[in-house]
Formats: C-alpha cells, sequence, structure tokens
C-alpha cells in the first residue's frame, strides 16, 4: 500500500497509536500525491525543546491498578523549567474515589517543575475499583503554560479514560432488604446488593478496632451496617451523612445487617427521623429509632459503667425492657438516671440461638437521649420561720414556718415534701390532698393536732388559715430548727425530686420569726407593726399565715387600751384609744376564738354573763400593732 499523510496533519507523532491514524491508505505505487501535501510536516529543520503528551488518549479496565501519564521534552532540555497542567473531569469521574494522581493535578492548574536535561515528566496514577456499575469515566489533562526555554509541543492535551469492569449490581431500599421468616432469620440472606440510607446515632465499635457499626434509616424502617477494618471502608460514622453501602446481607446474633465492602457519602447533614413510641420491644423495633416513656430504673445495681457496655432494665410500670449501655456512647459514663424518665434509641437485639425471635434491646445514641420531664413551676415560697419561741406554753413554742401560694392556682402539695438544712427530699411528707389555694399562705407547725385549736388563738388566727401539725405529715417527721443558722427548703418529691425553694438564715432572736420575700430573700427578724406582723398571747412576734387585718392604731396609742372591771361577772368594758380600725378577739383557756368582731369605737361592751368561769385573752389587733389582755370571768 501507499501511505499519504492526510491534509490535516501539521506535526508527527513517535507514538504509533496516535500516529497511524494520520495517513490516507491507497494502492501499492501510487504516485499521484506527491508534492500536493501543503504542509512541511518536518517543520524545516531543528527546533528548540518542546513538551507534548505521548498521545492524546489513554484508556485504562478499572481495577486496583497503577499507571502513569507521560510528557515527552524533544529535545532535552537543558536547563530546568517548569509546565502549567491543569484537569477537567467528565461526568461521573471523582478525583479520590475513581483514581488519585500524583503529583496531584488541580483545575485551575499545577505547576511541575521539570528539572535539566529531562526528556520525560511522569504523573502517576492509581485506579480505585469502587465495585460501582457506572460505565465508562474520564478525565482530561491540557497543559496550560510553559517555563523557559520551553514550547508547547503538537499534543497539548490528553484524554484518560478508565473503563469500568463490574458487574451490574442490583439497588434494594431498605424495606426490601428488611423482611425475616418466622425463626427470626433475614430472607435476604448472602444477597450483594446497594442501599442508601440516612446514619442514625454513632459507631458502637471502639474506634481503635477500625471497624464500624452503625444504622442507616429510610425515614420509615431502619436496619443495620457492620464493616471491619480490613475492608478499607474509609468512613467515619456521622449522624445524619446519607451513605451508599455495598455488601452482602447478614446477620449477627439475631440483628440484621449489611456486611459492607464500599461505604461512600452522598449527602451530609440529613433530617433524624422523629422516634416512634413503644411500650415493648420486637422485631418490628429492630434498627429503628424509638422512644419509651414515663420509665424508671428497675435496678440500678444495674448501672455499673464497667466492660464493654451494660444491660439495665427500665420499666413504665407495666412493661419492662433492656437497655444496652455500649461503652462508644456518652451515656456510659454518666450515673444512674434517678426518678422518671423518657428514653430514646436504636432497637437492637442480641440472640444466640435460633429461633432469633427474643433478646431485643434499646440502645441509646448519647446521654441527651435521657430525657427528664421539663421541671414544673412553682409559685410557692417560704416567707416565714419561727425557730425559737418563747412562749411558755411548751404545747405552743414548737417550730413552724410557712408556705405562701403568690400564684394564681391552687397547688396540691400532695407527695410534697421538706426538710432543714441537710436539704434532702423525702424527709418530711406531705399527705394526699394538701391543697394550698391562690394567696394563701400555710402554716406547717411541729406541735400536734391535740393543741392545734390552742396554737390558733394563740396568735388569732381564723378558721381559713392552714394549719398542717407534725402528726399530720406523712412519717410524722417534722425536723427541728436551729435558733442560730438553718433552712427550710421545699421539694416536689410527686415524682423525680425536684427543689422548689429554700429559705436560710443564719440568725434569730429568740421569740421573732424570720421573714422572706416571695423569692425565699432574707428580710429580717419580725417586728410588731411591721409587714403585718403582730405579737401573740404567748409573746412571739410573727404574722403566721400572713393574715392581714384593716388596722393603723400605733404601739404607743395601743398601751392605751384598758378592760374593767376585771374580772368580771355579767358584763366587761373595753376601753379603746378614739382613731383607728380595731379587731377586737376572744380566746378561751383550750385556745379557741369564742368571739371576734372589728369596730372603730372607743368603747366596746362584752357580754360576761354568758361565759364559763375561767381565764381569757383579749385580742386588739391593728396593722400596725395589737396588745393582748386577760380577762377573769367569775360569776
Amino acid at each position: 500500500h501507499t501511505l499519504v499523510r492526510m491534509a490535516s496533519i501539521t506535526g508527527g507523532s513517535t507514538d504509533w497509536t496516535t500516529g497511524a491514524l494520520e495517513w490516507d491508505v491507497y494502492p501499492q505505487n501510487t504516485w499521484t500525491f506527491i508534492g500536493s501535501h501543503s504542509n512541511n510536516c518536518f517543520g524545516g529543520g531543528p527546533t528548540g525543546p518542546s513538551i507534548r503528551f505521548t498521545g492524546s488518549s489513554s484508556q485504562v479496565l478499572e481495577g486496583n491498578i497503577t499507571t502513569s501519564i507521560d510528557l515527552y521534552i524533544q529535545p532535552a532540555v537543558t536547563t530546568s523549567s517548569s509546565v502549567n497542567l491543569k484537569i477537567s473531569t467528565g461526568s461521573g469521574f471523582t478525583v479520590g474515589t475513581d483514581a488519585t494522581f500524583n503529583p496531584n493535578i488541580s483545575a485551575s492548574g499545577t505547576m511541575i517543575n521539570i528539572p535539566a536535561n529531562a526528556d520525560t515528566i511522569s504523573i502517576d496514577v492509581t485506579v480505585i475499583d469502587d465495585a460501582i456499575n457506572e460505565g465508562t469515566e474520564y478525565a482530561d489533562f491540557i497543559i496550560q503554560s510553559v517555563g523557559s526555554g520551553l514550547t508547547i509541543g503538537v499534543i497539548d492535551s490528553m484524554r484518560f479514560t478508565i473503563n469500568d469492569d463490574d458487574t451490574p449490581i442490583p439497588t434494594y431500599t431498605i424495606p426490601q432488604i428488611k423482611g425475616q421468616n418466622s425463626d427470626g432469620v433475614s430472607d435476604s440472606l448472602g444477597v450483594y446488593c446497594k442501599v442508601e440510607g440516612t446514619v442514625i446515632g454513632v459507631n458502637m465499635q471502639s474506634a481503635s478496632t477500625g471497624n464500624v457499626a452503625f444504622t442507616i434509616h429510610d425515614g420509615s424502617v431502619g436496619f443495620g451496617v457492620f464493616s471491619p477494618s480490613s475492608s478499607s471502608h474509609g468512613y467515619t460514622v456521622t449522624e445524619g451523612d446519607v451513605v451508599r453501602v455495598i455488601g452482602t446481607i447478614g446477620q449477627f446474633n439475631g440483628l440484621a445487617q449489611v456486611g459492607a465492602d464500599s461505604i461512600a457519602v452522598v449527602s451530609t447533614g440529613a433530617g433524624i427521623p422523629t422516634p416512634t413510641t413503644i411500650i415493648t420491644l420486637d422485631e418490628t423495633t429492630e434498627s429503628n429509632l424509638i422512644r419509651m416513656n414515663n420509665v424508671v430504673v428497675v435496678d440500678p445495681t444495674q448501672w455499673t459503667n464497667a466492660g464493654s457496655g451494660f444491660n439495665v432494665d427500665v420499666s413504665d410500670g407495666m412493661n419492662t425492657i433492656a437497655l444496652r449501655i455500649d461503652a462508644d456512647v456518652t451515656l456510659y459514663n454518666e450515673p444512674c438516671p434517678v426518678g422518671v424518665f423518657d428514653i430514646i434509641g436504636i432497637g437492637g437485639q442480641f440472640d444466640m440461638s435460633s429461633p432469633y425471635t427474643s433478646g431485643y434491646q434499646m440502645l441509646p445514641r448519647q446521654k441527651e437521649d435521657v430525657l427528664f420531664p421539663t421541671p414544673t413551676t412553682y409559685d410557692l415560697a417560704i416567707t416565714e420561720i419561727m425557730s425559737g419561741s418563747n412562749d411558755p406554753n411548751t404545747n405552743l413554742s414548737e417550730d413552724w414556718f410557712e408556705i405562701k401560694n403568690y400564684g394564681s392556682t391552687s397547688v396540691d402539695l400532695s407527695g410534697f415534701s421538706w426538710d432543714d438544712n441537710s436539704f434532702n427530699p423525702g424527709v418530711s411528707v406531705f399527705m394526699s390532698n394538701t391543697v394550698i389555694q391562690p394567696g394563701e399562705s400555710m402554716v406547717v407547725w411541729g406541735g400536734l393536732t391535740t393543741h392545734e385549736g390552742h396554737f390558733m388563738g394563740n396568735w388569732g388566727l381564723s378558721s381559713s388559715i392552714q394549719v398542717i401539725c407534725s402528726d399530720e405529715l406523712v412519717n410524722s417527721s417534722f425536723p427541728s430548727l436551729s435558733s442560730s443558722s438553718d433552712a427550710v427548703v421545699l421539694f416536689d418529691t410527686s415524682s423525680t425530686p425536684i427543689e422548689i425553694c429554700r429559705a436560710e438564715y443564719t440568725s434569730t432572736t429568740a421569740g421573732y420569726s424570720v421573714e422572706f420575700d416571695t423569692n425565699c430573700v432574707y428580710l429580717g427578724n419580725a417586728s410588731a407593726g411591721v409587714r403585718g406582723a403582730y405579737s401573740s398571747a404567748g409573746g412571739d412576734i410573727g404574722s403566721p399565715g400572713d393574715e392581714a387585718f384593716p388596722f393603723n392604731l400605733t404601739d404607743q396609742e395601743m398601751d392605751k387600751i384598758q378592760i374593767y372591771p376585771n374580772p368580771a361577772s355579767t358584763m366587761a368594758t373595753l376601753q379603746m384609744p378614739e382613731a383607728g380600725n380595731k379587731t377586737i378577739r376572744i380566746i378561751n383557756a383550750i385556745g379557741q376564738k369564742i368571739y371576734e368582731h372589728e369596730t372603730q369605737d372607743i368603747v366596746h361592751s362584752i357580754n360576761t354573763e354568758i361565759m364559763y368561769d375561767g381565764i381569757y385573752l383579749i385580742q386588739v389587733k391593728t396593722l400596725q400593732s395589737d396588745k393582748t389582755l386577760k380577762l377573769i370571768v367569775k360569776h
């Protein structure tokens, strides 16, 4: 045959795979075209050094192989120089996933140094077999510029092509691979496939092993994934990643999972499914995000914080499930939860023998999966404490304190408790149906119910004031309050103990209560006529029950009060100051209030003819002061 170079060819090539395509073929001894070629392919004599690719294309078959992309320098450059190469990847080609290059060539350009007298430079290529059926992929390499002493040769670009060698891998959804038979055995065992899902949870394998074990979810159901370090998965488990997993369906102690050969991140930051509320565990909860509400730890001694993980039973009162606290989750190092809480986790299974229909577990992902109820707000405060009564009657001199409901709704104190500065919940517990109404102040007294009436009469308390005596508490416990420094702290112990408020003091004066505002801030000792405080019949100063009276007489005016005759048989006269509102109360010897009257009169008559013989307390109260007198009735 006679070969005639194509008219479009302007330069020759020493690479026959390229050069073979630069000729027209005619029968032997065809001389017609001699002298007709318009180009001087030789170039008219020697030229300076130029650099070019050895060919305009190169193809390899996908596999874990190495090769190179070469550039020729002809003639060899006598001084050092450089060449700037860039890469332009075709659809589907990902540097680092399909192949790596050394040196790495960027899309904007990479400068490569050329030493003196070099006639070849090479780019090392590692082709990666990703086991994905994806078709042909390519990347173009382009000479952008050259350094001094060099020109760009004829072949200034080269296409590097990877031809796929993978057998098509079936793609399944998670529901398609999740089935099992009556023995709990996956019906997809041994199936090699591809599946995608969103990562939930953390790596349940110690990072030092290089293994990964986690769960993927499609928004409705989940599936386990396991990949040993030997698979070179190169994946760091991150919740919210959408991953494509390729591997074989298997089962480990009843838990269905993909034995992954390949894990590729498709995207990041995906939403996590809402946990499904359950009361029991079974095959339907496996690898799903689940939640159980209002549970308690059955046996706190199971919470060992030891080993590769530990199992703990929790119960909602009717149903009990097993928690597996893995050593790789943040909850592992936390103390055992106390009280009632909700728990979130991933359904799991650990059943070592067929049928695989037991051993179901919940695996929390993190310490935040333990959810305690949102603390209730309480408009309650300890507003007054009497810890050193001077009352000579020992039946009435027990300690007391005042609880005020400054809110707008009633509060049921059933199951609530209080303590002194030991600050322990559950020490002194209120009985059922102990309700404090809005705006009401309740008195908790260390005395007994047999003396309650006398106590109320001693302080002139109306029947609307609730007094809770020590023997009306669940365990009849009333911790003694120190007269030097102490505290009263109120708890809601109806479920998980919650401290509501605490009132602390560092000193008191005998016979005077200490007062606090509704934030339990210390205000000081009670003072007669200030903040409603007044004197009891026993000489103590305070205002138990915070009962307010519209009185406005001063101490000096109150000192002018007289009662006569005394003793009296049929009538006694109470002589009072001219100005001011007053309340008059008569208390009998056992503390009962037998008479109450509000007046602005100067003189008030008391009918003693209807009263039994004995000693009575006559209390005259105003907003600023009070006075108690003794009246003897004798017929």
